[in-house]
This record gives C-alpha cells, sequence and structure tokens, in this order.
C-alpha cells in the first residue's frame, strides 16, 4: 500500500517529465526544419501568410492552393522536408487563379525572426510548464493545486505541440488537435476553485457535459490521427467547431471570475 501511495505521489512528475521531452523535441524539431517561406496555411492547402523569402524568392502567393509536394500529394506529403536540408530545393504544384503550376520552392535556415517567433512559444511553454511542477511540489495536493497543475501541463504541451504540429512526427499533431478540445473544460474546472471555490446549480453536470464533448472532438485525431481526419469533407469544420469550443469556454471562465469578484469572500 505504501508502494502504491507513492507511486501514484511522483506519478504527476512522470507527466511533467514527458511534458518537458516534448517541449525539447519540438524545440529541436522547430529550429532545425527548413524554411520555405510559408508561416501558415490551412488544412485543405491554401497559404495564409508568407514572409518577404517566400514572396519574392520562392514567388509563392497568398491564396495559393498547394496540391503536392515532389510529386507526393499533399495530405500525404506532411511534413514536407523530412529529409531535406536548407540550400535544397523542391518542386510545389499550386493552383493559382484556378491553374495548375510548378513552383522549385528553395529551402534556407529559419530566419532571425522566425526564430524569435519560435523562441517567445517555448519560453511561453516552459513558464506554464515551471509553474505547474513549481505549484505542486510546494503546495499540498488539493483540487485546486492539482487543476492547475494539470492546466499548466496541458496549456505547455498544446504550445509545443501546436509549434511543430506541421513539422514533427504525426502524433504532434493528433495530441494538440485533441488538447484544443480539452484545455476549455480544464480551464473552466481550474476555476471553479480558483481564486475561491464556487458553488452553482447543476455544477456537476457542466463540467461532465463539457468534459464530454472535449472527448467526443479530440479523441478521433488520437483515435484516427490527424492525417486521417484531414481526408474527410468535414475536417476543416471540426476543427472550427473546437476553436468555437474553446472560446465559450473561456467566456465561460470570464464569466466565473466576475461572478469570484461580486461575490469575493476576502481581500
Amino acid at each position: 500500500m505504501l508502494t502504491s501511495q507513492r507511486w501514484w505521489r511522483s506519478f504527476p512528475f512522470v507527466l511533467a517529465l514527458i511534458s518537458l521531452i516534448f517541449i525539447g523535441w519540438s524545440a529541436y524539431l522547430s529550429f532545425t526544419y527548413p524554411h520555405d517561406g510559408i508561416l501558415s496555411y490551412s488544412n485543405s492547402g491554401v497559404i495564409n501568410e508568407l514572409d518577404a523569402f517566400g514572396e519574392f524568392q520562392n514567388n509563392l502567393r497568398l491564396g495559393d492552393k498547394i496540391e503536392s509536394v515532389d510529386g507526393v500529394p499533399l495530405i500525404d506529403a506532411i511534413p514536407f522536408y523530412v529529409n531535406k536540408s536548407p540550400g535544397e530545393s523542391v518542386n510545389f504544384v499550386v493552383v493559382r487563379n484556378g491553374e495548375q503550376i510548378t513552383l522549385p520552392v528553395r529551402l534556407q535556415q529559419p530566419g532571425t525572426e522566425l526564430i524569435i517567433d519560435l523562441v517567445v512559444i517555448l519560453v511561453l511553454a516552459l513558464v506554464f510548464w515551471g509553474m505547474g511542477v513549481g505549484v505542486l511540489s510546494f503546495k499540498p495536493g488539493d483540487n485546486t493545486s492539482n487543476l492547475f497543475f494539470l492546466f499548466t501541463q496541458v496549456s505547455a504541451l498544446m504550445l509545443a505541440t501546436g509549434l511543430s504540429s506541421s513539422v514533427g512526427p504525426p502524433i504532434f499533431s493528433s495530441i494538440f488537435n485533441a488538447l484544443l478540445w480539452v484545455l476549455g473544460p480544464i480551464t473552466v474546472h481550474l476555476h471553479n476553485y480558483f481564486p475561491q471555490q464556487i458553488q452553482f446549480r447543476r455544477r456537476r453536470e457542466v463540467l461532465v457535459g463539457l468534459y464530454a464533448i472535449a472527448l467526443l472532438g479530440g479523441l478521433p485525431y488520437l483515435l484516427l490521427g490527424t492525417k486521417t481526419i484531414r481526408s474527410f469533407l468535414w475536417a476543416s469544420q471540426l476543427y472550427t467547431v473546437g476553436l468555437i469550443f474553446l472560446i465559450i469556454n473561456l467566456i465561460f471562465v470570464i464569466g466565473l471570475l466576475i461572478y469570484d469578484y461580486r461575490h469575493a469572500t476576502s481581500p
């Protein structure tokens, strides 16, 4: 029994170690992955953001829809440059103004601006990770500290896997999309106890409902994988619904904080 209790108390720190491994792995992938000038693109391959290198050196345009990379269809090509190095080139087939064209795309080392963006996200992930481990280490285990730890680890892991979801192995993208659904209910759950405990009618039913929706939305990514989900016609809608669900949860949190303020039990 004593051994079992000791293992259970150390389990959160095992989770924290796994999160830290993912953060380090994500950092390595992000800093070593060749840059093509594309800052973001949609699930269907439409380019949404470009930097000067992508626009002027690689002749890409906003709205270009990527069809294939070196002859491999988009859905099978992600991540694009697993075996490529800066200085090499690949051939993109894109659809522009209804016309299919082939573009040679040169790869380079990530620029200073991109590196700064990566560092900011990774530092933020480490801050979340450190706060969670610190609270768990120095505060007795109760609902508030346990939920805060879970919230910080989920946030850190989501930031790390989101950063490298398109450049790392498929599991990164699957974890990111699943956590996108889970983060909202965990945040609402935390703010039922922090900064003070709140009691309202059907609180348990509301939390169970939020977690159930998160499970229904996030589990397909873990079971089927993001690649399979992207092959479905409703993939973009599922991702959008996930974002809307997160926003609804955050609005709920704002309501809880206002309630806390109006019914504060101490200064």
